[in-house]
């Protein structure tokens, strides 16, 4: 899945994402919102962002689409209006889950108190698996402008072929 290129605003009651999402089929678009978790997903984008502060879709909640940018934009009402979020800027920080923290412990341990010790089949069934993709943020598209105009066809290998046309 990938990460799309986002942006984050806020007011005194409403914080806004805008998604960039190009490419992506409207029907098949889910957001959701709970708590301090903002989830939005149309493939093949994915994003979940985990909010400093406690939003809530309501009826002032709102979105739309701009087909021509590619574009999101998602409205949801904070839970205490007038509250300011810190770090939207910080957008890393908005995609780690939070408490999640390195172990720092030593790299050698006692597995079992024999040679062939192992696991237990308790120890094995016990591991939880985790659930986060890791999402990264994707560079915005340069704009390909040649002198000749855009290119068309095959491998891009025609260009002006209608200009004499009128």
């Amino acid at each position: 899945m990938l990460t799309p290129r986002f942006e984050l605003s806020q007011t005194d009651s409403l914080l806004t994402v805008i998604i960039y999402a190009p490419y992506t089929n409207i029907a098949e678009t889910e957001v959701f919102v709970e708590e301090n978790q903002f989830i939005f997903y149309s493939s093949p984008y994915y994003l979940r962002l985990h909010l400093p502060g406690l939003v809530e879709e309501s009826r002032d909640s709102h979105g739309s689409y701009s087909a021509d940018e590619g574009k999101f934009v998602i409205n949801v009402s904070k839970v205490t209006p007038g509250q300011n979020f810190p770090d939207l800027d910080l957008l890393t920080s908005l995609l780690s889950p939070p408490g999640k923290k390195v172990d720092i412990s030593p790299g050698i341990q006692v597995i079992g108190d024999g040679p062939n010790a192992g696991p237990s089949v308790d120890e094995e069934s016990e591991e939880e698996f985790e659930w986060f993709l890791e999402q990264k943020i994707s560079e915005p598209e340069p704009n390909s402008l040649t002198i000749d105009g855009p290119k068309y066809g095959f491998a891009n290998q025609k260009a002006g072929v209608f200009r004499n046309l009128q």
